[in-house]
């Protein structure tokens, strides 16, 4: 079995490559940080199973699993995400994901996810199903789940504490363009600062006390 995992963060991509080898003994494991190694990875080798982070430095997780639909790829995708709810899940199933793991039970649950995905049958890890449920209706009610793809990406990096500019840097977008999205979000959630984003981002169990000290 192949199987490709895209990870931005080194010591993340490395701790998940030695699972998988201890996992799947065997299989061949390659590494991308990011779309452009991913792709070239699957241009050149027949992949089985991509194991795809969604909050990339600058790009979407959803990109790869747009362009294995376009390429008509029959790798399988299975998103592993620091996101344990909605709509992040939602909009990973739609882009043609067939797992979700969160990071957080990722060892756990990490060989049954790989191979129940490989027999076409969908898996969503425990604590993702719990945290849905919970969190669901409170996302409703807020008015989360009306925010876009980017704005969801600069609501977080704001909740994180980051100023628009740093915002900016990051996705990358102009900083003009990001004040935009900032206001939009408070406006579409009802909020007045970033404070209160971050208060929210909380309630929803998005970030914990431990990511603002990163």
């Amino acid at each position: 079995m192949n199987i490709l995992t895209m990870d931005d963060h080194d010591v993340v991509r490395a701790g998940l490559m030695q699972v998988l080898s201890l996992t799947f003994p065997g299989s061949c494991i390659f590494e991308a940080n990011g779309l452009e190694q991913a792709c070239a990875v699957l241009q050149s080798n027949d992949i089985d199973i991509v194991l795809v982070d969604l909050s990339l430095k600058g790009e979407s997780g959803l990109d790869l699993l747009t362009y294995g639909e376009k390429h008509n790829l029959e790798c399988k995708f299975i998103v592993v995400s620091m996101h344990a709810t909605e709509p992040y899940v939602s909009r990973a199933l739609s882009a043609g994901a067939l797992g979700y793991l969160s990071k957080h039970s990722l060892t756990e649950e990490l060989e049954a996810a790989i191979q129940q995905v490989l027999n076409e049958r969908l898996y969503i890890s425990r604590d993702v199903v719990e945290n849905t449920k919970h969190m669901q209706r409170h996302q409703e009610q807020t008015g989360f789940n009306s925010l876009t793809e980017k704005e969801l990406e600069v609501f977080h990096l704001l909740a994180l504490g980051h100023a628009v500019k740093h915002v900016a840097k990051e996705i990358p977008i102009a900083t003009a363009t990001a004040h935009v999205h900032r206001r939009n979000i408070l406006t579409k959630l009802e909020l007045n600062t970033n404070f209160d984003l971050t208060k929210l981002a909380f309630s929803l169990g998005l970030i914990t006390p431990t990511d603002l000290y990163c």
